[in-house]
This record gives C-alpha cells, sequence and structure tokens, in this order.
C-alpha cells in the first residue's frame, strides 16, 4: 500500500511539474504583448492619435481574453489530470444554459470580424455535463476562430440524432 501511494505521489508531482512548465510556456507570450501595449499607451500616451490609442486598447483586450481562455482551459487540464473534475451529468435546457458560452464565442469571433451563429432548436432538454460541455463547445469553437480569416464563418448546430445529439461546428476557415 505505501508503494502504492509513493507512486501515486510521484504521479500527481510530475502532473503539478508539468502543469507549472506548460503555464510557464504558454502565458509567457501573451503578457509580454499586454506588458510591451500597456508601457506604449503609459509611455507615450500625449504622442499617439486617437486612432493609435484605441487600437492598443483593443489589442489589450484580445490578449487579455485569449489569455484568460487559456488560463481557464490549462486549469481544467490539471483538473481532469488529477482526478479533481467529476463527472455531474443533469438534465437543463441546452440553449439556456449554454448561452453564455455562445456569448463568449460571439463576441471573440467579433472582435477577429468573424460572423458566428448558432442552430439550436428551443426546449432542447439535454442530460450532459454543463461545465464539461460549455468547454467543449468553447475549445471547438475558439479553434474555428482561431484558423477563420476575418470575414469569415462560423456555425454551431445542434441536432439530435435517435438518443445522441450531435454537435458540429462548421467554419470557412481553413
Amino acid at each position: 500500500e505505501t508503494i502504492q501511494k509513493n507512486l501515486e505521489l510521484a504521479e500527481l508531482n510530475a502532473t503539478k511539474d508539468k502543469f507549472f512548465s506548460i503555464i510557464a510556456h504558454d502565458l509567457r507570450s501573451p503578457f509580454q504583448g499586454l506588458l510591451g501595449y500597456s508601457n506604449i499607451l503609459s509611455s507615450e500616451y500625449s504622442e499617439l492619435s486617437e486612432e493609435e490609442k484605441l487600437s492598443f486598447i483593443s489589442r489589450i483586450e484580445e490578449l487579455s481574453r485569449s489569455s484568460y481562455r487559456l488560463l481557464e482551459n490549462l486549469l481544467e487540464w490539471a483538473s481532469m489530470q488529477t482526478g479533481q473534475m467529476i463527472f455531474k451529468p443533469e438534465e437543463f435546457d441546452l440553449l439556456v444554459d449554454l448561452y453564455p458560452t455562445l456569448s463568449l464565442v460571439k463576441q471573440m469571433a467579433q472582435n477577429k470580424g468573424i460572423s458566428f451563429n448558432y442552430i439550436i432548436d428551443n426546449s432542447t432538454v439535454i442530460k450532459a455535463d454543463k461545465n464539461m460541455l460549455g468547454t467543449v463547445v468553447r475549445n471547438l469553437a475558439s479553434n474555428s476562430i482561431k484558423f477563420t480569416n476575418p470575414n469569415g464563418k462560423i456555425t454551431l448546430e445542434v441536432k439530435r440524432t435517435d438518443n445522441f445529439f450531435e454537435f458540429s461546428v462548421t467554419d470557412s476557415g481553413v
């Protein structure tokens, strides 16, 4: 039993180390951008045109959003790795409970000049884990946004097939 506990602790420690390594690597670049844009705004504010100021503010907002999404994904990954994310299926109205995620994705798409639409029947009741489903939809849509050019189009469609719901994300990107 002691050997088993030691192995589990060693595995948890390795997972923690990997997690911190990923965080350090993946967050360094966006934070360098945030610091750079903030520095320019604070040190050269009076010399910048209104258009330049708005451009820097927009870039800071975009980097902040993408960094936050990345951090959310990393924390969810860590929870799954350590077994802390527990599958809790429940029945809920898909459109009502997925709406905050859909709104966030729509805003992210609009920030890049991309059209985002969703096709979900009203009053669709589904049995799933709300948090996991939101994470999956957010990740799929974020990937579509990442690989779709401005003026592109992304559509999330949910169809019922037999006893299952099929989620599809289509886009005009690569």
